[in-house]
């Protein structure tokens, strides 16, 4: 109840930074938006040539 951070990294390739704005699909577009919908936040670090750091953070959610 105390809500939660979440981090998951690859090893792949990583892109550009800052990330282009048209990458294609809409993966992290939708993490993104929906953790804003809960009040949290997706931040998505690419790491150049070593892969990408994706954390996501909730905090506590209040009850229905």
């Amino acid at each position: 109840d105390r809500g939660f951070i979440m981090t998951i990294d690859d090893n792949g390739i990583g892109f550009p930074t800052p990330p282009p704005p048209d990458l294609p699909g809409d993966g992290l577009r939708n993490m993104r938006q929906r953790l804003h919908d809960i009040d949290g936040h997706c931040d998505i670090l690419p790491l150049a040539s070593q892969g990408t750091r994706v954390t996501l953070t909730v905090k506590r959610l209040s009850p229905s």
